[in-house]
Order: structure tokens, then C-alpha cells, then sequence
């Protein structure tokens, strides 16, 4: 074997190094990307449920979040803050997973579960006057998709 022949394997065998790099890298990165959606889907998970146990356990901010979505006007002040509050947690809950969502970032059967709570909570009279005044406090995206709620929420009760 020459000196050109010996250039020649050392070039292929230095081509397949990079390519067999660049091949586990590129899974390291599906399993990283992988990891990063399910630590995304638990954490929104987990914020969801926080948010639904801590109001569960509140009983007079139980009170307030069942007389504020029903429409309720007998709240006063305090309670009338206690209730945009509320809604403004959840409702900023519910457009960080949408936007998680749109980015491939959350698991489609949770996103399905989120859209069905989203669309409970909005077909309610309390949150659709709540929402009415507070809407522009959020993003084009998550307004469209929250109007559309109201919107078939209102022509299924019709």
C-alpha cells in the first residue's frame, strides 16, 4: 500500500467519524427534545392542578370563583378582585399552554384536555363578562381561540 492509498482510507475513515458524530448528536437532540416536551406537558400539568387544589381547599376563594363565573353581582370589592385574580391566573395558565402547544411542545392528548377545561370555564356567564373586559391583556392568538370558545358556547345554548 502506497502513500496515497493510506491518505485516502484516512480521509474515508475520518468522514465516517463525522458522519457517525454527527449521527448521535442529532439523536441526542430528538431525546433532549423528547424529555423537554414531557418536563413541559408535567409542568403545566402539575400548575393546572396546583391551581385547581389550592382553590379547592380555599373555601371562601371556592366561593368567589363559583359566584364570579356565574355572574353573580353580589361581590363586593374585595371579592371582585379576588375574582379578576383568579381568572387572570388561570386564564394566563391556559394561553402559556396554548402557545407550549403551537410550538410542538406539550402532548396533543393533555392539549385536548386543556381545550375541553377552556372550554367549560368560558361557555360560563361570569367569564364571558370577565373576559370581555380583560381580553386585550392578551395575545391575538389566545383571543382568537378564546372568542371562538365563546362563540360556539353561544350557539350551542341557541
Amino acid at each position: 500500500m502506497n502513500i496515497e492509498t493510506a491518505y485516502f482510507i484516512a480521509q474515508i475513515i475520518a468522514a465516517l467519524a463525522i458522519i457517525g458524530s454527527l449521527a448521535y448528536a442529532i439523536l441526542q437532540i430528538k431525546i433532549n427534545n423528547r424529555l423537554m416536551k414531557i418536563q413541559l406537558s408535567h409542568a403545566t400539568a402539575t400548575g393546572i392542578a396546583s391551581y385547581n387544589q389550592n382553590l379547592g381547599l380555599d373555601k371562601q376563594a371556592a366561593r368567589v370563583w363559583r359566584k364570579g363565573i356565574n355572574g353573580d353581582q353580589d361581590l363586593d370589592d374585595d371579592e371582585k378582585m379576588q375574582f379578576n385574580l383568579l381568572c387572570s391566573s388561570a386564564f394566563n395558565g391556559y394561553e402559556s399552554h396554548l402557545v407550549l402547544e403551537r410550538d410542538g411542545l406539550i402532548n396533543p392528548e393533555l392539549a385536548d384536555r386543556y381545550h375541553a377545561q377552556l372550554e367549560h370555564i368560558v361557555s360560563r356567564p361570569g367569564i364571558k363578562l370577565w373576559w370581555s373586559k380583560q381580553r386585550a391583556n392578551f395575545s391575538q392568538h389566545f383571543r382568537d381561540e378564546v372568542d371562538g370558545l365563546i362563540a360556539r358556547s353561544i350557539e350551542q345554548n341557541t
